[in-house]
């Protein structure tokens, strides 16, 4: 276990439970089709602005999550120990290429501008509603709207300009 910086992390769910007796922890997962899964080796874990660096000894899918036996957690007492910690993997893994989808923290920072509206604000987080993914944007008020990310109000993501274009329906934004 090493202190890292947490800002090379992204969180994507959080230790829900002990799983079994050997030291495996279940994460629930924040999204529910975690693409990057191949890719993990470490993560880290915080809680109350604490973060430490983890080694993965092997994962398997389980439910809405993941079982994982973390390098060092040997058993049940270990991994009890480990609830409710924040489960954050490294942001590299989250970068599309050019021809694959994009993942939704790529539109971190972004502006949201709709076609009537105009500009909404910038997005801030993301949030799964089971059904669809909504983009969590701050008005320049400091007022927050959750706007659903799908196809039928996308216009037009600007990648270079930083703009995600929408045609929202009336009433959306109050």
């Amino acid at each position: 276990m090493t202190s890292i910086n947490a800002d090379d992390y992204f969180k994507v769910g959080w230790i829900k439970e002990a799983h079994g007796l050997k030291g495996e922890v279940y994460v629930k997962l924040l999204s529910k089709d975690p693409e990057w899964l191949g890719d993990l080796e470490e993560f880290i874990l915080s809680r109350e602005g604490e973060a430490e660096l983890y080694s993965v000894k092997k994962w398997r899918p389980h439910k809405q999550g993941l079982i994982v036996l973390i390098e060092g957690v040997t058993n049940r007492n270990q991994s009890e120990a480990l609830k409710g910690f924040e489960f954050a993997i490294p942001k590299d893994l989250l970068v599309s290429d050019e021809n694959e989808a994009p993942y939704l923290i790529e539109f971190m920072g972004f502006q949201v501008v709709d076609q009537t509206l105009g500009l909404i604000g910038e997005v801030v987080g993301f949030v799964d509603n089971g059904a669809q993914d909504l983009l969590e944007v701050q008005a320049a008020s400091g007022q927050k709207h959750l706007i659903p990310f799908v196809d039928a109000f996308s216009v037009e993501v600007k990648r270079s300009e930083k703009q995600i274009e929408m045609n929202l329906p009336e009433g959306l934004i109050e």
